[in-house]
């Protein structure tokens, strides 16, 4: 791991180790709020909880790695977007997690699970729920257990915002089957071209 003592200063990066193995870089560390449109290039270091402030877009640009360290948390407030463009990395230490706050609305709502959770029960994910969570396959089925590939139709009683905090999706493989499917979502945006069969 890498000592705060240590940001903002060069030294020998490999593997997320010191060495002297690899090249020379400088680590910008991150922290607090971000307040208009970021761009993160080269190596970053989220050093401390981090919040993505509503109707910023924070991007991750192309060939760009971001560190978050060990039980730090990345915050996405409703209305705020993370972006991850093609080759850029992000990558969580131990018990670091990512959390996406969003908008729910009375009645009933199409939905998906963009963090890996610690429990995928129905009520421990949506715990105001009025309704059972509906997935299709051939038809509507009622959910117990969600998953992060699968999107469910939710009814709630009232406009609300619903916090979704755990692990960080950047990739994920589903099974589609023939016909129509709601699908799940990962963590952030990501170009179209990067979605295949």
């Amino acid at each position: 791991t890498i000592s705060s003592s240590r940001t903002g200063v060069y030294f020998y990066w490999h593997h997320n180790t010191y060495s002297t193995a690899w090249m020379k870089r400088k680590v910008y560390p991150l922290s607090g709020t971000i307040i208009e449109n970021t761009f993160f290039t080269g190596k970053n270091w989220v050093t401390g909880d981090l919040t993505i402030q509503s109707g910023v877009t924070a991007t991750l640009k192309a060939g760009s790695i971001t560190y978050v360290s060990d039980s730090t948390k990345i915050i996405v407030e409703n209305g705020a977007t993370l972006m991850k463009e093609r080759g850029s990395q992000i990558i969580f230490g131990a018990g670091a997690t990512y959390q996406l706050n969003a908008s729910l609305d009375s009645l009933w709502n199409m939905t998906g699970i963009p963090a890996v959770v610690p429990d995928f029960y129905k009520d421990a994910v949506y715990p105001t729920r009025t309704s059972n969570p509906f997935e299709y396959y051939n038809g509507y089925v009622q959910a117990d257990t969600l998953k992060n590939d699968r999107g469910y139709w939710i009814k709630f009683g009232s406009d609300q915002n619903h916090a979704y905090e755990g692990g960080f999706i950047d990739s994920m493989a589903m099974n589609a089957y023939s016909g129509w499917n709601i699908i799940g979502s990962i963590s952030c945006p990501i170009d179209t071209g990067l979605i295949y069969t």
